[in-house]
């Protein structure tokens, strides 16, 4: 057969931490898999919250299953008035259901192009890997800023560029990735007075609510940006903190001043967005609104368990890079050179090319056996 017209297509690279993520899984369960966000338990395998399986359960009973293009139950409605009060009681919020945190993300992104298509877009580094992919599909100009000074965030470089030029800036919620380090509460009073008086858009990447701190502590900072006049955008996911990450389950939401701004804002987010899912924003209606105070308590446990899985990690690795571990949520990251984390994947141990370690895929009783093979390629 001659070559077709699909031959003039440009090779892409393939993603490589999906691409490890899948050595990993050939490996089978003698393997240490910590490539891909995803919670685990003392098994090694993917933990579902005991609340998410009630809400499952509840909804079987129902038999509430909907396969057409949109919902007769109002799913994506429920599903955005049940995540509101997760990023705070405001009068005025405009959302829409999105294919995961990602898709959030790029709502957000394509609605700051809207507003003003030449405004700089600053995101962290080291920082959320798809970014990049993200922003070249908008045409955004991405400007990088140094998150980590001396092992610690550092806000400096990041407040003297915002003071000169109106701009939106790509923040995480509590647990960044990938270093587990966030911004003091004074760093973030001192991001959010700056960014109010140059009237400029932050952007929320809240993708591990409840996983590195309490739920409410997230909220907190979303308030705090409000009250200094920051307009803010919010791209909110359930699949780690509802264990939902093959139901894709991310909500886009603007905290808007009126009903006209938010009518104005869901016109937009209805031309960014045109499927929504209705079967994971179900599942996380129903967790919120018939099973919340269990969900929280879910979380509880969750938190307890990846701190003990840090500090039983940091207690065991040599000194200097225990330090490194210190942090909260899923994420930690090593200084380990390429080299040495491909012995570690002769070794069945599978991590990022960066050094990031997702602590939440590795049990507990793993994690002696895991920190023996870092010592070992060092």
């Amino acid at each position: 057969m001659k070559h077709t017209q699909f031959s003039k297509l440009r090779s892409i690279a393939p993603d490589q931490a999906l691409e490890k993520a899948r050595r990993a899984k050939e490996a089978g369960p003698a393997a240490i898999d910590a490539t891909i966000g995803e919670i685990r338990d003392e098994h090694g395998r993917t933990l579902v919250l005991p609340s998410v399986r009630k809400a499952l359960g509840a909804l079987e009973r129902k038999h509430v299953r909907d396969f057409g293009y949109m919902a007769t139950d109002h799913a994506p409605e429920k599903f955005c008035e049940s995540v509101q009060p997760l990023i705070g009681k405001h009068p005025h919020i405009a959302c829409v259901p999105t294919e995961g945190g990602t898709g959030a993300m790029k709502a957000n992104v394509q609605l700051v192009k809207n507003i003003d298509p030449d405004m700089p877009l600053i995101a962290t580094n080291p920082g959320w890997s798809h970014l990049n992919k993200l922003v070249k599909q908008s045409d955004m100009d991405i400007r990088y800023i140094s998150y980590m000074e001396n092992g610690e965030p550092d806000v400096e470089m990041l407040l003297r560029f915002i003071r000169k030029k109106t701009s939106a800036v790509l923040f995480q919620g509590f647990g960044h990735n990938p270093t587990g380090s966030d911004y003091t509460h004074s760093q973030w009073q001192d991001i959010a007075k700056v960014m109010g008086t140059r009237r400029s858009i932050a952007l929320m990447d809240i993708a591990y609510q409840g996983l590195a701190n309490v739920p409410e502590a997230d909220t907190k900072r979303i308030q705090t940006l409000v009250r200094q006049g920051v307009t803010v955008a919010v791209a909110w996911s359930g699949s780690k903190n509802h264990t939902l990450y093959n139901e894709r389950v991310g909500l886009a939401a603007a905290i808007t001043a009126d009903e006209s701004e938010r009518k104005r804002v869901g016109q937009h987010y209805g031309e960014a967005v045109r499927i929504q899912r209705a079967h994971g924003p179900r599942i996380v209606a129903t967790v919120q609104n018939e099973f919340g105070e269990e969900w929280l308590q879910d979380l509880t446990r969750v938190r307890s368990d990846l701190f003990k899985r840090r500090e039983r990690l940091q207690k065991i690795l040599p000194e200097e890079l225990g330090q490194k571990v210190a942090g909260s949520g899923l994420f930690t990251m090593l200084p380990l050179r390429i080299e040495q984390i491909q012995k570690l994947e002769e070794l069945n141990v599978f991590i990022a090319d960066d050094g990031r370690i997702n602590i939440g895929g590795i049990p507990l009783n793993r994690m002696e056996e895991l920190a023996e093979k870092i010592k070992s390629v060092l």
